[in-house]
């Protein structure tokens, strides 16, 4: 073999190449590795948080169909063929399992569910007044007719005794 004569700066040439090419290749491969797997990674938070925003509105729709059951059940009292006390039954009932959906919500939503049920319940309130006004009203009224009727009935009764009375 012949003794090339620049050897030592070609193996130190080499090697600086062999080191640079295994630095970039290893720059090349640690991009790969965190162009796949911060993504993974950001898609699982991301998955987590579209679950967690699904059980929020799954729980907030639950609770928005109970709060217009609520107010349908309310708006039926006072009807003709509808037993208050049965209707009052299932108001709070359906008023306890609110309270108890919106306790499991602490977030913005649960604070705007609980000012939705103090409505509701000054709504029941305001409502049960209401009908305690009209029975009241109806009593003074049939009072009123039965007063009168008996002031007529005592003036007849006044004016024939005051007949006999002059007929005797």
């Amino acid at each position: 073999m012949e003794h090339v004569l620049n050897s030592p700066i070609r193996n130190h040439a080499f090697w600086k190449f062999l080191l640079f090419f295994c630095i970039t290749v290893v720059i090349i491969v640690t991009a790969v590795f965190f162009d796949y797997d911060i993504p993974n990674k950001e898609n699982q938070v991301l998955r987590a948080q579209v679950a967690h925003y699904q059980q929020d509105s799954g729980a907030q729709q639950e609770f928005i169909a109970n709060m217009q059951d609520i107010k349908n059940l309310i708006d039926s009292m006072g009807k003709q063929d509808v037993d208050n006390g049965l209707l009052i039954t299932k108001i709070n009932d359906k008023l306890v399992k609110s309270n108890e959906l919106q306790m499991q919500n602490k977030e913005v939503n649960g604070e705007l569910n609980r000012l939705l049920l103090n409505v509701l319940l000054s709504y029941k309130n305001i409502k049960n007044q209401s009908l305690r006004l009209q029975e009241a009203d109806q009593q003074i009224q049939q009072l009123t007719t039965q007063l009168k009727t008996c002031s007529d009935n005592n003036k007849l009764y006044m004016q024939q005794l005051g007949f006999n009375r002059g007929a005797n």
